[in-house]
């Protein structure tokens, strides 16, 4: 995990993807209808979308309930690489921690990284992002 600062973009990078999210528990569920619509009209193919939907869902879940609250999603695509950012107006940082078998919950950042090829965070104004990049193949 790296906590420097965001990926840089690439010079073949699609125009970038953003998505202002409720103060609610439905922004998982749009902000993978959104990250799921924004990929496949670029070309990715369907049975690319799973982990990286999981992780959507993850990391907007962690910023609505460890955060203080999502305010948006961001999606760069370009040159097989795809950067997924969620900012949210908490100050606390993520953690990454191995949950006890006995929990149900507490598992969103390891399969973050199960699923990515890097991710980190980085403070900004206003709160933070949480960020997560995935290889796929040009669509």
């Amino acid at each position: 995990m790296t906590t420097s600062t965001t990926p840089q973009r690439t010079a073949a990078t699609a125009a970038p993807v953003r998505v202002l999210l409720p103060a609610d528990v439905t922004a998982p569920a749009l902000a993978r209808h959104e990250v799921r619509a924004a990929l496949l009209r670029l070309g990715v193919r369907e049975r690319q979308l799973d982990d990286v939907l999981l992780a959507t869902s993850e990391l907007v879940t962690n910023a609505f309930e460890h955060g203080e609250r999502p305010q948006r999603l961001e999606l760069e695509y370009g040159g097989g690489r795809l950067t997924l950012r969620v900012h949210d107006t908490g100050r606390m940082l993520p953690e990454l921690r191995a949950p006890s078998p006995a929990e149900a919950r507490s598992r969103g950042l390891v399969l973050v990284q199960a699923l990515s090829v890097d991710w980190g965070f980085e403070r900004c104004p206003g709160g933070k992002y949480v960020w997560a990049v995935f290889q796929l193949p040009d669509a």
